[in-house]
């Protein structure tokens, strides 16, 4: 992930008798005369607090500026007048936390550094309950990562520098491991195995470098194989192969 920087365009400055240095402030009205914009510059430039409202008069965006760049808090909102997203930028670059919103309930929040996502990184449904964990470094996932349906954990993986490494596992909603694999830089590596409900292998297939190095093999429930790789001789064949005295 790029550094993420946040500018605006270079606003024509109005001089007059000011001087360069001047903070200048400037408005913007609807044809109905309502305020939309409110900001000043200084040297052509954003510097300051900007305000934009909606045709009602109710808030779309709060943020401060110093030299055209974003610092401190940036608020957006809905068109209902809840926040829809908050986050702290230092010259121009996210800093510190980030929050979305939708209808006035937290949905997602992560931690920036220098533009980058850095630190613990959270999701949430509509009805507040997790739906996942992150962590990243300098903007890449790097750690444990787990995702929740309905409260439960579904999925728990392994991430190195963005990519999927080491073991994952997947969740039945009672908490039983369904499936387990290993990755090495996002390409399955060992064996990828399938289960059946109360622990018992269902499928194993090894892998390496993410290619199937063997055929795939499966069991029922009660651990005997039965893939064809593996399945036993027909009476008839038994009796050819005593025959043949092999």
């Amino acid at each position: 992930m790029t550094d993420t920087a946040t500018s605006f365009d270079t606003i024509e400055p109005i001089f007059g008798e000011q001087g360069v240095d001047a903070l200048v402030p400037i408005e913007e009205r609807d044809d109905a005369g309502n305020l939309r914009m409110q900001c000043t510059t200084q040297g052509g430039q954003l510097h300051g607090l900007l305000l934009k409202s909606s045709e009602s008069g109710k808030p779309l965006m709060q943020a401060s500026f110093n030299k055209g760049k974003l610092q401190g808090r940036m608020t957006l909102y809905e068109e209902n007048g809840l926040p829809a997203q908050t986050s702290e930028y230092r010259e121009g670059l996210l800093q510190g936390q980030m929050r979305i919103f939708s209808q006035g309930r937290c949905i997602s929040e992560q931690q920036y550094i220098h533009g980058k996502l850095e630190g613990k990184s959270a999701t949430y449904d509509f009805a507040g309950q997790l739906t996942s964990v992150m962590h990243f470094v300098a903007g890449q996932l790097h750690g444990v990562a787990e995702f929740y349906s309905q409260g439960e954990c579904v999925r728990r993986a392994n991430y190195k520098h963005g990519s999927l490494d080491g073991e994952s596992l997947d969740f039945n909603r009672y908490g039983e491991v369904v499936q387990r694999s290993n990755y090495r830089t996002n390409l399955l590596e060992g064996y990828f195995i399938r289960y059946w409900p109360g622990g018992e292998v269902m499928e194993r297939t090894q892998y390496s470098q993410g290619t199937p190095v063997a055929p795939t093999e499966r069991f029922d429930q009660e651990g005997t194989r039965v893939d064809q790789n593996f399945a036993r001789p027909s009476l008839l064949e038994r009796i050819k192969i005593f025959l043949r005295g092999d």
